[in-house]
């Protein structure tokens, strides 16, 4: 969603595109992944969720939504859990 709005896509709400992706992100079976930094069984999906909290504080910046970006930033790091630095 973020790639759509960085090509300026018209006609789209932003913001209700942010509160969705807020509401996708906040789902139960994320817990692990905002506790332990990964999701045990399934490594490729903390990537995921690491690109799409980066994807969410890029938009709530654009959009000025300071407390979602700051809420998500401290994600954006948990790639490093799935590799042995």
């Amino acid at each position: 969603m973020y790639d759509a709005f960085t090509r300026k896509l018209k006609g789209i709400d932003w913001a209700e595109v942010l509160f969705s992706m807020v509401q996708e992100l906040r789902r139960p079976c994320y817990n692990q992944f905002y506790s332990n930094g990964v999701l045990d069984k399934y490594p490729s999906h903390t990537l995921d969720l690491v690109a799409a909290c980066h994807a969410t504080v890029q938009l709530a910046r654009e959009l000025g939504y300071k407390n979602i970006a700051t809420a998500f930033s401290k994600y954006t790091n948990n790639w490093k859990n799935v590799f042995d630095l």
